[in-house]
């Protein structure tokens, strides 16, 4: 499948890290909860946070959120090939019906598998989550100040 072009505004999912994509787990994962009200991104002075009711949300580096979040939407690793130089994580999953016909519009696509690769395998994982609820990009006009 061909990429479509980045509107103004758009970034790759696989270029999101840290609180950037941290931000849009959240936003995956709540996506009609009133939660989404106090997400914001703080810069703390010693890097940026993701904060969600007033408590930092980092599931791209906390294994026990995360994990949770890649059991409950059936995310799935492969661990890098042996010599691959740098080594790198392989997640994958299935984007929802309702979710490939809001990203690709009325017909779908015949391809719902997502896919994203980085040497952390929670990193590769939650941008598999974003892409499952959001497609291969991101609308930074929402959030960005």
């Amino acid at each position: 499948m061909m990429a479509k072009p980045l509107k103004a505004g758009e970034t790759l999912v696989d270029d999101l890290s840290g609180a950037d994509l941290d931000y849009w787990v959240a936003k995956a994962e709540h996506r009609d909860h009133a939660d989404l009200e106090t997400l914001a991104i703080v810069d703390t002075g010693k890097g940026r946070l993701c904060m969600l009711n007033g408590a930092p949300y980092a599931p791209s580096s906390d294994m026990l959120r995360g994990g949770e979040i890649m059991r409950r939407n059936w995310i799935g690793t492969m661990r890098p090939s042996t010599g691959q130089k740098p080594p790198r994580w392989q997640a994958l999953g299935d984007m929802p019906d309702e979710a490939r016909r809001r990203v690709f519009g009325p017909a779908g696509s015949f391809n719902s598998v997502v896919s994203a690769w980085d040497v952390d395998m929670l990193v590769a994982a939650m941008r598999v989550r974003v892409k499952m609820a959001h497609g291969e990009s991101v609308a930074w006009t929402v959030c960005k100040s």
